[in-house]
């Protein structure tokens, strides 16, 4: 073989050293390693596997960057300190191989035997800083280790490791496509916790998994899961399950420990997705225990396969509440079993095939807030439109829930789906439907109307946008919304806030909401706006000045205070409806009608001048 001299190596202008021979790398296959690459060339140039390192990072040869990287990169974890070879294939070839330095490939891929880590003889660690490529500090020469075959699973990962440490794909293993070899040995540290019931830890460098005795350990258990995956998966979750103490059944969280934070924390990518599902799968079939809130991973991951859900997800499939459920349940129209957790709690679970079987005579329509997610309406509009526009509805009684006929909410879905979409900017201003509802059309008949008008295709234009497809996010013609708010304010009284009330009597707020807190002024809620908002009108006002007067009033028409005033009306009988001690109203309210019989029939609603004989009972009144 013919060896180059390597040039001269100069630090600051001083020559450091050289290679006197420098053997090129082994580049067929099976590739040879970094590291039994440097050791091979300190082994010919009588030097030690560091000043090697050393020589060939100040050269920058591929090789020696691949071990330094290795300690900084995750992408390329490598076995940097301990050296694990095949005995057999180290004769047969005469180099390490590029395989056995990978981390938890722990068989030899070229024969299928277990590594070893150790001499024969002295039974010392075989590392790096030895000084022979062959032999043991002690001397003797590391082909001589013994040796066993490994068991196909192991041999299977061993291969997929590697394939994935050089870039490559193995037919074996195909759960393990697409990750990084980092990925795979944080994966295989999990399976074999689940696998041995141990407790997991994140695996935190890849030097926990360089000696032999504790790495053959985790990659006899992962393989074993990832051959039989998801049976092997199951079982062992079963397994650790039934060894738990007794005080710990009964609670995911407490049985799994760190093993189920991890499930949805350490492997929450994408990549992960057939874990999840496998644990999903453990839990609808095998699970007695309850499942918690808190459990909304595991929870929204169950498929259809799950023999028995909670009240809470037979509630979400049929669309209603979880008290409608538990009135079947306890009517008998759905069958159930119950179950008691471990401290002590009872609960109700249903048998899924059933609700799968008669969904459609179980829901007898949408729940109101059901209905809104589906629509994107707001729910506080839709409770005074849906009996507007389909009289088919059923509104809740005696807090019942409702029960929203699901072709109508279909309907709905199917016009928003066939709305025209929209290209472009518009030449007009554009307004989304949610939004016209919350703060344009306060009024629930032209609220009313515009839904009425998308449905029947008249006198409205409107469009939907690139990735949404539901009524509430439609966009209307702002020229359209305008206008059936002025129909609707032509149409109906005005509306009248209670502070704009206020103003109107010449009074503070206050009083006008004690008047309404009494019942003497009519209002009605608005509950079109984010906040629920008393009005009244103008016809209810005039209907409360006809009934009745405010003291001040009194006392200002007969040019009298206050104070007098009501003293003369109390000594005559008439009482206040509305007061200080009467509810708790800053201003005295009378009934016209007592007050005129007080006063002789002389002061009525339309009176404008005193009366002489009216004067003359007040004077001699006082």
């Amino acid at each position: 073989m013919q060896h180059s001299v390597s040039p001269v190596i100069a630090e600051e202008g001083a020559v450091v050293g050289c290679f006197l021979v420098r053997p090129p790398r082994k580049i067929e296959v099976p590739l040879e390693g970094a590291c039994g690459y440097i050791m091979r060339l300190a082994d010919e140039n009588r030097v030690g596997f560091v000043d090697a390192l050393k020589l060939e990072l100040a050269l920058g040869t591929p090789a020696a960057w691949e071990v330094f990287k290795s300690q900084l990169d995750a992408a390329r974890p490598r076995l940097t300190r301990i050296a694990r070879y095949c005995p057999q294939c180290l004769a047969t070839r005469g180099y390490w191989l590029d395989a056995w330095e990978v981390p938890l490939a722990d068989a030899c891929t070229e024969c299928g035997r277990w590594l070893v880590d150790t001499c024969g003889s002295c039974a010392g660690r075989v590392t790096w800083r030895r000084r022979s490529l062959l032999h043991c500090d002690c001397g003797i020469s590391l082909l001589a280790a013994p040796s066993v075959d490994a068991p196909p699973s192991a041999i299977a990962l061993s291969r997929k490791l590697v394939a994935r440490a050089q870039g490559r794909d193995a037919p074996i293993f195909s759960l393990l496509d697409g990750l990084s070899l980092n990925q795979c040995l944080h994966l295989c540290q999990f399976l074999a916790a689940v696998a041995g019931r141990t407790a997991y830890r994140k695996l935190r460098s890849v030097s926990e998994l360089e000696q032999l005795d504790w790495s053959w350990n985790v990659a006899t258990l992962a393989a074993a899961v990832l051959e039989d995956w998801p049976n092997a998966f199951i079982q062992s979750l079963q397994a650790w399950n039934a060894h738990a103490p007794e005080v710990l059944r009964g609670s995911l969280i407490r049985v799994f420990g760190r093993a189920y934070y991890a499930l949805h924390a350490d492997f929450q990518g994408p990549e992960f997705e057939f874990m999840r599902v496998a644990f999903g799968s453990y839990v609808a079939q095998y699970w007695t225990g309850s499942i918690a809130k808190r459990n909304r991973a595991v929870l929204s991951e169950l498929s259809e396969s799950m023999a028995w859900v909670p009240v809470a997800v037979a509630a979400r499939r049929l669309r209603l509440t979880a008290k409608q459920v538990r009135s079947m349940v306890n009517k008998g129209e759905i069958p159930s079993e119950s179950r008691l957790s471990q401290k002590g709690r009872r609960f109700i679970v249903i048998n899924s095939q059933y609700l799968r079987d008669n969904a459609s005579r179980l829901r007898p329509g949408y729940t109101l807030q059901h209905a809104s997610r589906v629509l994107s309406l707001p729910e506080s509009r839709m409770r005074h439109l849906v009996p507007m526009l389909c009289p088919e509805v059923q509104s809740p009684v005696n807090g019942g829930t409702w029960a929203i006929p699901v072709a109508w909410v279909e309907k709905l879905k199917e016009l928003a789906v066939a709305a025209p979409l929209l290209t472009g900017k518009p030449p007009f201003r554009l307004c989304m439907v949610q939004t016209a509802l919350r703060t344009k059309l306060t009024k629930n008949a032209a609220a009313a109307e515009m839904l009425r008008g998308l449905v029947s295709g008249r006198g409205l234009r409107y469009w939907r946008t690139k990735g949404n497809s539901t009524v509430g996010k439609l966009c209307l013609a702002w020229e359209d919304v305008c206008t059936l708010e002025r129909s609707a304010a032509s149409a109906g009284p005005t509306a009248i806030s209670l502070p704009n009330a206020a103003r109107k009597f010449g009074v503070k707020d206050e009083v006008i909401y004690a008047l309404v807190r009494l019942g003497l002024l009519r209002v009605d809620v608005d509950r079109g706006r984010q906040r629920p908002t008393q009005y009244t009108t103008d016809r209810w006002i005039d209907l409360f000045r006809a009934e009745y007067v405010l003291g001040r009033d009194l006392a200002n028409h007969f040019g009298r205070s206050p104070r007098y005033m009501a003293a003369w009306l109390a000594r005559n009988g008439v009482s206040a409806v509305a007061g200080p001690d009467a509810g708790g109203c800053r201003q005295l309210v009378y009934r016209r009608g007592a007050v005129a019989v007080a006063l002789g029939d002389v002061f009525g609603p339309g009176c404008t001048s005193l009366d002489t004989r009216v004067e003359d009972a007040i004077g001699e009144g006082s």
